[in-house]
């Protein structure tokens, strides 16, 4: 062999033994990166529209595609619908692209002025944005529209378009609603204006419109009546607007329940309820200003102080929660009596965990004097730095161990990645990672959004515990909720079931804590989540079918999550549109 060729041949020892160094060090890297994170983040579920979001300047308007999409094509005038739009790497369209300023718009076929729907600048995710046909300051009427996409780039503008219809109802259908809306917190003796809307966006005629008080809670305090409400005929696009005021006599919670109907050309009868919600809150101060730093000891203090302004007292509890500090929460945690123009010093001692960031909450809750329910009126929170000197013995050898324990992992997983890496091909490789690392069920449901009412009551009875609901239920779905990327979690449950549970006491504490919201009395639960979905633009998770407000939320089952409780996972079934579109 000559000396050039020995030469060659030590480079290319080097090259394959430096490339494979090289590849060691990545794995490790990668390992190292997916211990601050879940199993889950080795998975990429082929049904998320996230995938593998990547930052990155293109400065060539080929370069780029658009996504635009439309949860429906035809929708009925009434009914919301969803756009998602996004910028993408033209190469790659599974990068979504960040910095980019785009134009969101719509056009009436038979007219040339646009409605803008959003302006805003591209962010490296897919975007979600919901249009209301009719409960907007600029309604979509009849007919046939054009959605477009517009996106600066220095080579220009690259557009992408879509089409869409807005259709009405053959029958009547009558919309009635408040302005400025259905949730009103005011103050005591402040004089509301208030308008109820009954507008027919049907084709046809609706008849016999009526419109009455069915319950009427303090603290209301309506002006002006002017129920009930009885027409003949209300012909389509027709609106009648009806004004009246509130002026709350006292603190508290109040519902102005309507009854309405009407007749379609069939004869056939529809029955809706509305509702009026009022929250009166008390003019209460709260100083809370912990010392931003503390100092790692068995027990620290926190104050608070609370003022009542009222000429009258008032129900209140205040609690304090921390993820550091372990407080023991004194006698005002519980519901009691504030005097009128009254000042109130409490104490909290709590014993510190650990050193770190801790976080304090605190809560400070009214109770209607009635009994029909209760508000959270302040949650605040402050960062405090928990500080030692040193680090007691029990938590030195913790951290020892637990060093000792991933060095175990670290060199456990370069032996088995590096020789997955190394030694097989690229569909081996897959093959044996997904069977290492499996895929979690609930990644399998197609959902878009990250918004979630949770019919808690139906949840709690769906496994029961010695016969009664079970909370341990309402645990198990935040976490299988989190797990498959909702941030916005909200569980509504009814005021019946604090006296339906095995521990009242773990109610009450879910309630202070805030990840209970309880219905007032004699207020329907499954109607106030429909609402609070169409709100928020969420999904609900049930197994009630809603059938008796159907007519009223038509689309129930676009968003209705199903669910099975089994061996202690709770798996997520695709929505009841999914099925109808295979």
């Amino acid at each position: 062999m000559s000396h050039k060729d020995n030469n060659q041949r030590e480079k290319n020892i080097f090259g394959n033994s430096l490339s494979k160094g090289l590849t060691v060090i990545i794995l490790i890297e990668i390992f190292l990166i997916s211990l601050g994170t879940s199993s889950n983040s080795f998975i990429i579920p082929s049904s998320s529209h996230y995938q593998s979001p990547i930052n990155m300047s293109v400065n060539q308007g080929s370069s780029i595609d658009l996504t635009l999409n439309i949860s429906k094509i035809n929708i009925e005038r009434g009914n919301n619908f969803f756009i998602l739009y996004g910028v993408t790497n033209k190469t790659n369209p599974t990068q979504y692209l960040s910095g980019y300023e785009f134009h969101l718009y719509t056009k009436k076929t038979s007219s040339n002025s646009s409605i803008t729907l959003l302006n805003g600048t591209s962010s490296n995710f897919l975007g979600n944005f919901t249009v209301e046909t009719y409960f907007s300051e600029k309604p979509l009427t009849v007919g046939n529209y054009s959605l477009f996409l517009d996106v600066n780039t220095t080579k220009g503008i690259v557009s992408k378009n879509t089409t869409y219809s807005i259709f009405a109802s053959p029958q009547a259908n009558v919309i009635f609603r408040f302005f400025p809306g259905s949730n009103l917190n005011v103050n005591l003796n402040q004089l509301v204006n208030v308008s109820l809307i009954i507008e027919n966006i049907g084709e046809s005629n609706a008849f016999n419109v009526s419109s009455i008080v069915q319950s009427l809670n303090e603290p209301i305090g309506i002006n002006e009546t002017i129920f009930p409400v009885n027409m003949a005929i209300l012909t389509p696009n027709k609106r009648i607007q009806l004004n009246f005021t509130i002026k709350p006599t006292r603190v508290g919670l109040g519902a102005l329940d309507l009854l309405t109907s009407y007749s379609t050309i069939n004869n056939v009868k529809t029955l809706k309820t509305i509702q009026l919600f009022i929250t009166v809150k008390p003019k209460l101060v709260v100083e809370f200003n912990p010392k931003d730093q503390l100092l790692f000891s068995n027990t620290t203090t926190v104050s608070v102080q609370i003022r009542n302004l009222e000429n009258f007292s008032v129900i209140i509890s205040i609690s304090l929660t921390s993820d550091l500090i372990n407080f023991n929460q004194p006698i005002e945690t519980k519901a009691h009596e504030l005097p009128a123009l009254y000042t109130q010093n409490i104490e909290f001692i709590g014993n510190v965990l650990k050193t770190g960031a801790a976080s304090l909450t605190l809560t400070v809750i009214f109770y209607d004097q009635d009994g029909s329910g209760s508000i959270p009126i302040f949650i605040i929170t402050r960062i405090v730095l928990i500080q030692s000197n040193q680090i007691p013995p029990s938590l030195l050898t913790d951290y020892l161990l637990l060093v000792v324990q991933l060095l175990g992992y670290i060199s456990l997983a370069i032996l088995i990645l590096g020789s997955v890496w190394l030694y097989f091909d690229k569909e081996n490789r897959y093959k044996l990672i997904s069977r290492v690392i499996p895929k979690n069920p609930a990644d399998r449901l197609k959902l878009p959004g990250n918004s979630i009412i949770v019919d808690g009551s139906n949840v709690a009875w769906e496994i029961p515990e010695k016969g009664r609901a079970n909370l341990n239920n309402l645990d198990l779905a935040i976490k299988t909720l989190k797990n498959k990327g909702f941030k916005d979690i909200v569980i509504v449950v009814d005021a019946a079931l604090r006296y339906q549970v095995q521990n009242k006491d773990q109610f009450d504490k879910l309630v202070k804590e805030g990840k209970l919201k309880v219905m007032p009395a004699k207020v329907n639960g499954d109607q106030f989540i429909l609402r609070l979905s169409d709100e928020r633009n969420a999904f609900i998770l049930s197994n009630d079918l809603f059938k008796e407000f159907r007519e009223e939320f038509t689309n129930i089952d676009d968003k209705r999550v199903p669910y099975t409780i089994l061996d202690g996972i709770l798996y997520l079934h695709p929505l009841a549109t999914d099925h109808k579109s295979e």
